[in-house]
C-alpha cells in the first residue's frame, strides 16, 4: 500500500560472544549509490522516498574482521499514492489541456463576437449617415424649391404690380372723362385743349 515515501530498515547480525563489537553497513539501491556505515547502529531511516523497486542490503563484520560476504537484501515495492500514478497525471494533463483548449476557444468567441459587433455598430453608423445625408439632401431640395417660388412669386407681385399700373393707365382716360362730366356738366365729359 501507498505510504509515506519513509522507510525504517531495522537488522542485526549474530554473534554470541561479543555481540556489542558487531558492526554494520547498508545500502538502499535506486537512492544510495556507496554504503553506508552504520557502526553498532541496527536500523536505518529514509525519507522522502518516491514509489518504485528498492533493494535493501546490509552486511555486517566482527569488531577487526572482514565484511561478512553477500549479506542480506530485501527487495521491496513501494506503491505510489493515487495521485503519483502515471494515469492520474496524463488525466490531469489532459485537464489542462482541455482547460486551455477552452479559454482558447472562449477567446477566440469573444473576439469573433467583439468583431461581429464592431461590424454591426459600423454598418448601423453607416445606416444612419446614409438617412441623415438623404434627409439633408430632401431637405435642401425643399430649400431649393421654396427659394424658387419665392423667386417666382416677387416676380409674379411685379408683374401683377405693372398690371395693376397698365390698367390704371388704359383707365385712366375714362376717369378723367367722368370727372370732367362732373366738373362740367353740359361736356359730357369731353374736354378740349385748346
Amino acid at each position: 500500500p501507498p505510504g509515506r515515501g519513509q522507510l525504517e530498515g531495522r537488522y542485526t547480525g549474530l554473534n554470541f560472544t561479543a555481540p556489542a563489537q558487531v558492526r554494520f553497513r547498508y545500502r538502499l539501491q535506486g537512492v544510495d549509490g556507496e554504503w553506508g556505515e552504520a557502526g553498532g547502529r541496527r536500523a536505518a531511516y529514509y525519507t522522502s522516498l518516491l514509489p518504485g523497486r528498492y533493494r535493501f542490503e546490509v552486511v555486517a563484520c566482527n569488531a577487526g574482521g572482514p565484511w561478512g560476504g553477500k549479506g542480506a537484501a530485501l527487495t521491496f515495492v513501494l506503491a505510489p499514492h493515487w495521485y503519483q500514478t502515471l494515469w492520474f497525471r496524463l488525466l490531469v494533463a489532459l485537464g489542462v489541456l482541455g482547460a486551455l483548449v477552452a479559454a482558447y476557444s472562449a477567446r477566440a468567441h469573444a473576439l469573433r463576437r467583439r468583431e461581429r459587433d464592431r461590424a454591426e455598430r459600423a454598418e448601423e453608423r453607416r445606416h444612419a449617415d446614409e438617412v441623415t445625408r438623404s434627409a439633408y439632401d430632401q431637405m435642401m431640395r425643399v430649400v431649393e424649391q421654396l427659394e424658387e417660388r419665392d423667386r417666382r412669386n416677387a416676380i409674379l407681385n411685379e408683374m401683377g404690380g405693372l398690371l395693376q399700373a397698365a390698367t390704371a393707365l388704359k383707365e385712366l382716360p375714362a376717369i378723367a372723362a367722368s370727372s370732367v362730366a362732373r366738373l362740367f356738366p353740359g361736356t359730357r365729359g369731353e374736354l378740349f385743349l385748346r
